[in-house]
């Protein structure tokens, strides 16, 4: 189990409860540890070139040329 200190916070139940798991696959999840809460988002691992394709796209809208 972790130590309190290295949990983070979790933005329902406002404590430093929560943590996050990943897979193999690069999904995983966030979630809070407390029972009560039932705080969780799935998360994915980042695409570096789908990510810079995203901010040329934004630059090209701030920005035509």
């Amino acid at each position: 189990m972790l130590k309190p200190t290295e949990f983070e916070f979790c933005p329902k139940c406002k404590k430093n409860t929560a943590t996050s798991m990943a897979n193999p696959d690069g999904s995983g999840r966030f979630y809070c540890t407390t029972k009560h809460c039932g705080f969780e988002v799935p998360t994915q691992k980042q695409d570096m070139a789908k990510a810079m394709d995203k901010l040329a796209d934004i630059k090209k809208k701030m920005f035509p040329s």
